[in-house]
């Protein structure tokens, strides 16, 4: 089913190569689409990239959280619970290396490229 979903659907905005407006690679599959009219901010060529992009973000989040909190609060192992710490550090190390190269081998947008993004057009205004 991810094959699928890293091929820019049929029914995507195509960006013509000579016309520089178009030049917005989709966040998930880094196809060049044409945003929709009006849609200067628009990060995805379809909704099914999206809604993959925003579920994969989820459960990364869901999965990273508490391993990030433990990190934190353990002050990466030099307080409180010092072995739970440098290991919930270690993990988290791990987990954000994996999914870098995890994306990189998809073809989706890096993470300071998408909070680049995400920042310049207001969308992170919260």
């Amino acid at each position: 089913m991810s094959a699928v979903l890293h091929a820019a659907p049929e029914n995507a905005r195509q960006a013509d190569p000579a016309d520089p407006r178009h030049r917005t690679r989709c966040a998930e599959c880094g196809v060049p689409f044409a945003p929709a009219p009006g849609q200067a901010a628009q990060l995805f060529c379809s909704t099914p990239h999206r809604i993959a992009f925003h579920n994969r973000m989820a459960k990364r989040g869901k999965a990273y959280l508490p391993v990030a909190m433990a990190a934190r609060i353990t002050r990466d192992g030099f307080r409180r619970d010092k072995a739970t710490g440098a290991r919930a550090r270690l993990e988290c190390q791990r987990m954000i290396q994996n999914w870098i190269e995890e994306d990189r081998a998809a073809n989706r947008m890096a993470p300071d490229a998408y909070m680049a993004f995400c920042y310049r057009h207001g969308l992170r205004e919260r």
